[in-house]
This record gives C-alpha cells, structure tokens and sequence, in this order.
C-alpha cells in the first residue's frame, strides 16, 4: 500500500516539474522572441565644447541728472540717431502715471476709430473666422505656457481682429460701457494735466539699453585681440562695478565680440574668419551664427577666442556673460541608440524588423556618444540592402539575434 503511495507522489511530482519545465521553456522561447525597436530617423548632431563668454560692445552711458521720474519711449535693442529722444521726465511718479494711462486710454480708444465699413466689407468671412479661432488657440498656448508679455500683443491682435468683422458684418461699431467710461476718463485726466519736464536724448546714435550691469567698462573694446587666455579667465570671473546711475546705455558699433576660452583640442576645427554657431543657454533661437575674430596662442590647455556678431535685438542687447556650446562640427545622419549596435563578423551594424523577420544591416558611423551614433544614411552608401535605411524598424532590445530570426 506504501508503495502504491509513494508510486503516485512521485508521479504527479514528476509530472508537476515537466509542466513546470514546459512552462519555462515556453516563456524562454517568448521572452527570446520578443523585442523592442526604434525608427531610423534623420537628424543632426554637433560635436561641441563648452565655454564660458563675456560680451563685450561699445557702449557710452546715458545719464539723466536730477530725481526726474522717467518714462521710456523706445525698447531695449532699437537702433536711435544722435539727438533722439530716449525718455520722458517727469517731476514726480504721478505724473508719469498720469501720462502712461493717457497713452493706454487713447491706444484702445484709437484701435475702434481705425476702422472702416468702406474698406472691410469685401473681407471673406469664412477665411476671418479660421484666422479669429487661430489666434484664439495661440493666445491659450501662450497663457498656458506662462508667457504673459507676449500674451498681450496676441490680445491685441485678437481684438483687431474682432472689431473688423463686427464692421464688416454691420457697418459700424456699437460704442460699448466700457468705452464711454474710458472717454469719459480720459476727459477727467487731460483736465488734470500732465507735463513732462523734459527729455532725455541720444548723445550719439546706436542701439539703446535701459540700465547697466557694471561690465560696461570691464575691459577696452578695440583691445581683445592682444588678450590671453589667463586674461580672458579674469575677465570671466571679474566682479561688476557697483554705484553706476546711469539710465541705460547705447551700443555705438554695430559689431559687438564674444570673448571666451576653450579646451585646446578645438584649435583643429577653428579658423579665423570661419563662421560657427554657439549654442547660448540664455537665447530663444537654435543657435547664434558668429565669426572668429581672432584666435590666440593656447595656454595651459586653453585657447583664447574673440568671436564677432552684428545682429542686435532686444533679446541680445541683454546678453552679458554667458554660458554656451562652440559646434566645432555638424554631422547629418540617422541617429541610432547605442544599445542597438552590435558588431557581426567585425562590422558594426544592427538588426533591422523586415515584417516578423530579422536582418543585419551595417553601420557607417560618422559621429557618436555613450548614448547614440550617427550614420551616414542610405542614399549615401547607395545601396539598399546592405546598409540600415531611413525608418527602418532598428532593434533596441532582444536576445539571441541573428540573421533571418523570426520574431513577433
């Protein structure tokens, strides 16, 4: 009886560790089938440096003697002529105030004048319409993405926008409550007054800055060729002056430099006159395009650099010291994780998805990094079977790859 036991024990255990070894045999073979893949896709990459850069223009303080409040009238990065009125001054902050809610009441009050049935009733509604929804959309973006100074010119738009097709649709414009209450504001405060006590003008024409950073005079701007990398690092670390009560600035050249010290390995790729990118922390745009002006002896593994630009905007008259990438080099590819590389028979490759099925393509490398590679694409190898093409379907993760495997 014992025995009879014993048997079936060690036959139902039996049978439990060859379902168990099916099992696992079964969930090997899926796990071995199983794979992840990315698309091929063309991209550029840069092999750059990093580099610290001090800006360095021409610059002539503005000065505005006395307590005067002042109130701008142009914006930071505008090109003036000599003579041209930079601000307003006021004898007190009220009656800045005073003035600034006359400017806005009138700009809004204006914006109703401006239009005409005569010359908007031809307009193709339909196509206003998507324009209104489009601009309405952006204005959302905009607000959502936190950007509250450009939500406002958007408005504006908007508003434009609004009021013609209410003129193109009847004719006129119906005076609103808030419009009468404007009007009737404004009647209150041109009564009241308010008379600038001057103006502050342009010493000299240029590019104008409201307020100073203490780096205006950190160092002479017809001097930064004869700099060295020793001193361009002071210049990087110099503290600003402190008690400046300038009102601004004007920029009088229209070149301004960028100078910098990078690693001496770039002294290769770099050749005075050359243009290059930098690739600025601080600037909204991919990148900024400016010459090599001057390229200095290395010293102690740091080269000196002086990099010339003439493009000025408000974002740039802003600029100081910054923090950058020099692109030394562009590379133009399909862009590839490194984890898909494998090296076949001593050539660098990876395995592509053809449907369920996989086949080893070579790679041309032509740039990489710990994280990705870049390869020449296939309409430069010219050929369309050996070499990994545009979309392919690259496998990023799998086991036991090999050539013609079936997968699903």
């Amino acid at each position: 009886m014992h025995k009879k036991e014993n048997a079936r024990k060690l036959f139902y255990a039996g049978l439990i560790l060859m379902v168990a070894a099916f099992a696992c045999y079964q969930l090997f073979n899926l796990l071995a089938q199983s794979i992840q893949t990315q698309t091929a896709l063309q991209a550029t990459e840069y092999d750059t440096v990093d580099a610290r850069l001090l800006v360095v223009r021409d610059e002539k303080l503005v000065r505005a003697e006395g307590k005067d409040t002042l109130v701008p009238l142009i914006q930071n990065g505008e090109r003036v002529g000599k003579d041209d009125p930079l601000a307003l001054r006021f004898a007190s902050a009220a009656q800045a105030d005073i003035y600034l809610e006359i400017q806005a009441l009138n700009k809004s009050l204006q914006r109703y004048g401006q239009f005409q049935a005569s010359a908007v009733s031809h307009l193709d509604l339909q196509k206003l319409d998507r324009e209104i929804d489009g601009i309405f959309l952006s204005l959302l973006d905009t607000v959502a993405a936190g950007n509250y100074e450009a939500s406002g010119a958007i408005g504006d738009t908007l508003l434009d926008k609004l009021t013609v097709r209410q003129v193109a649709v009847s004719g006129n414009i119906k005076e609103t409550e808030a419009q009468k209450k404007q009007k009737a504001r404004l009647k209150e405060l041109n009564k009241s007054g308010s008379k600038e006590a001057g103006e502050v003008k342009a010493e000299a024409a240029g590019y104008f800055v409201a307020g100073t950073d203490g780096y205006e005079d950190i160092t002479a701007y017809g001097g930064l060729k004869s700099l060295s990398a020793a001193q361009i690092e002071a210049l990087l670390e110099a503290k600003p002056a402190a008690g400046q009560t300038a009102y601004g600035k004007l920029i009088c050249s229209y070149v301004w430099y960028l100078v910098t010290t990078v690693e001496g390995r770039a002294a290769a790729s770099l050749q005075v006159g050359g243009k290059y990118k930098l690739l600025l922390d601080n600037y909204p745009e991919e990148y900024l395009e400016v010459t090599l002006d001057s390229l200095g002896a290395e010293e102690n593994g740091r080269l000196p650099l002086v990099f010339a630009c003439n493009l000025m905007n408000e974002t740039l008259s802003g600029l100081r010291l910054e923090r950058a990438r020099l692109v030394l080099r562009e590379y133009s590819g399909l862009k590839i994780s490194r984890d898909a590389v494998r090296v076949l028979e001593e050539e660098k490759g990876v395995y592509v998805r053809r449907g369920n099925m996989l086949n080893f393509r070579r790679l041309d490398v032509v740039f990489e990094t710990a994280e990705f590679v870049v390869a020449k694409a296939d309409a430069e190898n010219k050929s369309t079977t050996t070499h990994v093409q545009l979309y392919d379907e690259v496998v990023t993760k799998g086991r036991n790859l090999y050539e013609r495997k079936v997968v699903r």
